[in-house]
């Protein structure tokens, strides 16, 4: 696919790119999407400020890939309408699908980025693809699931000599962090792909990491807030190229809101509740055994400071999420007890008419533990 881009001031542009919005992440009525606005409000003052002409969404506009709320399509679509009626200089918004804007896995074509495809000034690259803007050729390759399709298309880039090529992607990349807390599935390592195969490129801007980072040619661009546990460990913000200097800023974005992970001890018990910990996201880790009494008190003191809470256990090689765990008595059985125990007890004191072993072996069968 090939589309001629508009220029402005002769040569001279700037390309914002930003990635990784995940719009959607948050159910219904969540607060959260008011973080996301209040960085689209930094987003558009600095576009401006800076005369940015083109701006590139590199993957990952939605969360979900096949179920989407009304509310969040409607307020994702009340952004673009925002650009368009704020950002009187941006003539194009060219946007790639990302891994989880895709439906299938073997077509990355088939994704909910087509309801923009008709939007005044937005093209989306649902296949690899150019645009040429004066002495700069950017090039436009979506997000495949197989490495090897990737490595496919990657390849049949036929790069222009005269120009300065820029390639704008979705993929992981080896050498890079995902920042995330948890060890990466190695099925997903094998997946990635080795940088010297973007050696072609003057510039290559990633989205997929979540964390701000560059080696040689290549950048990964962040998402622009942090929105899980293990982003707050990595920079976000955004990029914006100059063609004219042939380099780029990176943009941070030191606005809410915060996630933080603490250990559980006296120190860092203090530390939070010193502080107001209002569009803080904060994870309590438990090493040592605690009575519920005490952890509710604990719990009830940080939601007082405003902090959004979850808790933790990591005792005994036991790992456990839950916030609500800490009103629950004997909250040690949940954490030490398999699905199957659990359940066990339970229908040892419900009253029923069934069969109790046959109800038993039903929903065993169903595998629940490996779905907790």
């Amino acid at each position: 696919m090939i589309h001629k881009g508009f220029l402005g001031r002769g040569s001279v542009l700037k390309i914002a790119v930003i990635s990784d919005l995940h719009f959607n992440m948050w159910r219904k009525n969540n607060t959260f999407f008011k973080h996301l606005m209040e960085f689209f409000d930094f987003f558009i003052e600095e576009v401006n400020r800076q005369e940015v002409e083109y701006i590139v969404i590199a993957g990952d506009l939605f969360h979900t890939k096949s179920i989407i709320s009304a509310e969040m399509l409607l307020k994702t679509t009340g952004v673009f309408k925002l650009l368009n009626k704020n950002c009187p200089n941006v003539k194009a918004i060219y946007i790639i699908p990302g891994n989880h804007d895709i439906y299938l896995r073997k077509d990355s074509e088939w994704n909910i980025l087509h309801i923009y495809q008709e939007f005044q000034k937005i093209q989306v690259f649902h296949s690899p693809g150019h645009v040429d803007l004066g002495n700069h050729r950017l090039w436009f390759l979506p997000y495949y699931r197989s490495a090897k399709e990737y490595r496919r298309h990657l390849n049949m880039i036929d790069i222009s000599q005269a120009k300065t090529n820029i390639l704008f992607s979705h993929i992981g990349v080896d050498d890079f962090k995902m920042l995330e807390t948890e060890d990466i599935a190695i099925v997903e390592r094998s997946e990635f792909i080795k940088k010297d195969k973007f050696k072609k490129f003057d510039q290559v801007f990633l989205g997929h990491f979540h964390g701000y980072q560059s080696q040689d040619n290549i950048t990964y661009v962040s998402s622009p807030i942090q929105s899980k546990h293990g982003d707050e460990f990595g920079e976000h913000g955004f990029i914006i190229y100059d063609t004219k200097s042939k380099s780029y800023e990176f943009i941070p974005n030191h606005t809410s809101p915060q996630f933080l992970t603490k250990k559980l001890n006296m120190k860092n018990l203090k530390e939070l509740l010193a502080q107001d910990g209002e569009g803080k996201f904060i994870r309590i880790v438990l090493t040592e055994h605690i009575p519920s009494n005490k952890l509710s008190i604990i719990i009830d003191k940080l939601k007082k400071k405003n902090y959004n809470v979850e808790i933790k256990f990591s005792i005994n090689n036991s790992m456990f999420y839950d916030e609500s765990i800490a009103s629950i008595q004997n909250w040690d059985e949940l954490v030490f007890n398999s699905t199957e125990e659990l359940f066990q007890k339970f229908l040892n004191f419900v009253e029923t008419d069934l069969d109790k072993d046959r109800l038993y072996k039903f929903i065993t069968s169903l595998r629940i533990n490996n779905n907790v």
